[in-house]
C-alpha cells in the first residue's frame, strides 16, 4: 500500500480504537464473568432484564446489541439455568416478555456486587476522564443516529 493512501492508518481509525478500548475495558471484567461462569452476552441480558420490568424480547436484543437469533440461543441457556422466564402478552402470543426468576434476581444481585467493585476500580484508575469519555461516547452515538 502506498504511503500516500487516502485512507488513514489502521491505528488511527475510530473503529479500531473503539475495539481496542473495548478489549482493554473488558479485560477488567473478564475475571468476574469467569468467576460466575458467565459470558459477556449473558451478563448484558441479565443486567438489562433486572433493570427493566418485563422487557420485550426485541427491546432486549436491541439494548444488549445482539441479533435476535443469538438472543434466542442465549436465552435457552439462561432459562436452563433457572434465571430467566419467558412470558407472552395474553392477546398477542408473538410478543415475548422476559423476567428474572427469583433465583435469577438473587444471582444478578450477587454478580452485580462483584461488578460494582470492578467499576469502582476503573473509575479510580481513570478519574473524571471516565465520566467525560462516557458522555462523549453517548453523544457520538446520538450524532450517528443511535436511539
Amino acid at each position: 500500500m502506498s504511503m500516500n493512501s487516502p485512507i488513514r492508518r489502521l491505528e488511527d481509525s475510530l473503529p479500531i480504537q473503539l475495539l481496542a478500548t473495548h478489549d482493554l475495558v473488558m479485560n477488567s471484567f473478564r475475571p468476574t464473568l469467569k468467576k460466575h461462569n458467565l459470558t459477556d452476552q449473558k451478563w448484558r441480558i441479565l443486567r438489562f432484564i433486572a433493570q427493566n420490568e418485563m422487557p420485550e424480547f426485541h427491546a432486549v436484543a436491541k439494548a444488549c446489541l445482539l441479533k435476535r437469533a443469538s438472543l434466542s440461543r442465549t436465552l435457552v441457556s439462561l432459562e436452563n439455568s433457572g434465571w430467566v422466564k419467558r412470558g407472552t402478552n395474553g392477546k398477542d402470543k408473538r410478543q415475548v416478555y422476559l423476567q428474572l426468576s427469583k433465583e435469577g434476581q438473587t444471582f444478578h444481585d450477587q454478580v452485580a456486587l462483584d461488578f460494582s467493585a470492578v467499576f469502582d476500580a476503573l473509575e479510580r484508575q481513570m478519574g473524571e476522564e471516565a465520566t467525560k469519555l462516557l458522555a462523549a461516547l453517548k453523544e457520538t452515538q446520538r450524532m450517528l443516529g443511535s436511539e
